[in-house]
């Protein structure tokens, strides 16, 4: 995935950071 911006790069840094974050919640919930 490109992106022309660098500026949409970080934002979809960020939201999948915060993806990950949740998705380790749920599966140490899971266990």
């Amino acid at each position: 995935m490109k992106y022309e911006t660098r500026g949409k790069v970080k934002i979809n840094n960020r939201l999948n950071s915060n993806e990950i974050k949740r998705y380790c919640q749920q599966s140490q919930n899971r266990f």
